[in-house]
């Protein structure tokens, strides 16, 4: 660890030394040393994004590639390499590269294109980040249009919002309400839902039994079973208590579109029963269905859900009282073999304030004011959109 230390300073020492040359004037000895410093420190990602800058400031664009690229290669989550590396693509009309590298930024510092003037950068970095963010929103704006077809019937998914990629500012329509992928600004904005209006209800609530005997028989097993719902990755700070953490779980039946291994072997009457909801389900399968597992004393702080496309359910299973979940201005206490529907782009938290465990089984459902030809074109675009990001690869140019 000394040693590391020790050679990060004294990259760091030799990379000022070159600066100073190149700002006496003195460029050609600057360069050369620059280049020195690649060979000297070859595994050194901050050396390597600096060699890029200093040859793309003087024309040199293929080295400059190559310097960003190796940035890359050694350090896959630095940034502002794929900044400096699309930029660069961008200049040399390598628009598909630069597209990518700057949606891997998204991925990585949603924060850098939102709240750019907040972290203090360079002017000259600033403006490559405000050149990534309108390449991205063209970008995606443009293959929303393409999944989207002309049709008056979807013409409300046609006009709706990524807000993260959206062209032009925009306001949520109602208080306490914010999706932050997706939203369509005039379906029906109802924190909490009243359950009598959909008529799947009474049949789920009368399969409970079935469904809380499967879990029963796997009970010991949810520990190793099922999953930190957020897991060690998710660096939101109101999340800490829960990011890797047992202390807020889910065992998975269906993620992300695939049934689980375990949930066919061991689930078999809660899927034939799943089987009749009218789930949200952007292929085969639904999206995602689990039960949320939340222990004894825990919370979850405040947050806003994805997309106003669909709404959320919960079926209580084994609820003690004490438990509660706030959705928009709304407070609803779980009870076992009641079904919840609510509206998870409203700001909502969930509390148990119990001594033991509290499971519900979660699932989504299609928004009830979507047609068939607005629920094809949604699944159109978000097919569209995770078809591309699946299939992005790093360009590398060494």
């Amino acid at each position: 660890m000394k040693d590391d230390v020790h050679q990060a300073k004294k990259a760091q020492q030799a990379q000022q030394r070159v600066a100073e040359l190149l700002n006496q004037g003195l460029i050609e000895e600057g360069i050369s040393k620059a280049r020195a410093l690649g060979e000297v420190f070859p595994k050194t990602a901050d050396i390597s994004n600096f060699l890029g800058n200093v040859e793309e400031q003087f024309g040199e664009d293929e080295r400059a590639l190559k310097a960003y690229s190796e940035c890359i290669r050694i350090q896959p989550s630095n940034p502002s390499a794929y900044i400096s590396l699309g930029y660069l693509c961008a200049n040399l009309q390598k628009h598909t590269d630069a597209v990518v590298l700057f949606s891997f930024v998204l991925d990585m510092a949603p924060n850098w294109f939102t709240q750019p003037k907040s972290f203090g950068f360079s002017e000259s970095f600033f403006n490559k980040l405000v050149y990534a963010g309108r390449a991205l929103v063209q970008f995606y704006t443009q293959q929303h249009s393409q999944a989207i077809t002309e049709d008056p019937k979807v013409q409300r998914i046609a006009s709706a919002i990524w807000p993260q990629t959206h062209l032009q500012p925009f306001d949520y329509n109602t208080p306490r309400q914010m999706p932050h992928l997706f939203y369509i600004p005039d379906l029906t904005a109802v924190p909490i839902w009243d359950v009598s209006q959909f008529t799947w209800v009474p049949d789920l609530i009368a399969q409970h039994s079935f469904i809380k005997s499967e879990l029963s028989s796997v009970i010991t097993q949810l520990d190793s079973v099922a999953r930190p719902y957020l897991d060690n990755h998710f660096s939101a700070e109101d999340f800490e208590a829960l990011a890797g953490k047992q202390t807020w779980t889910a065992l998975d039946l269906y993620k992300e579109g695939e049934l689980s291994a375990f949930a066919k072997q061991h689930f078999p009457k809660t899927i034939e029963i799943l089987s009749k909801l009218p789930l949200a389900a952007r292929g085969v399968f639904p999206d995602e269905v689990f039960f949320s597992i939340l222990k004894a004393g825990q919370e979850i702080p405040p947050h806003y859900g994805l997309s106003n496309h669909s709404l959320t359910c919960h079926l209580g299973i084994d609820v003690p009282s004490g438990c509660e979940l706030s959705v928009g201005d709304e407070i609803y206490q779980w009870q076992d073999a009641e079904v919840l529907v609510f509206d998870d782009t409203f700001i909502h938290s969930a509390r148990n304030n119990s001594s033991h465990t509290r499971i519900v089984l979660l699932f989504s459902i299609w928004h009830p004011d979507l047609s068939e030809e607005e629920v094809q074109a949604i699944k159109r675009t978000f097919n569209s959109r995770q078809a591309w990001l699946q299939g992005r690869m790093i360009p590398s140019f060494n």
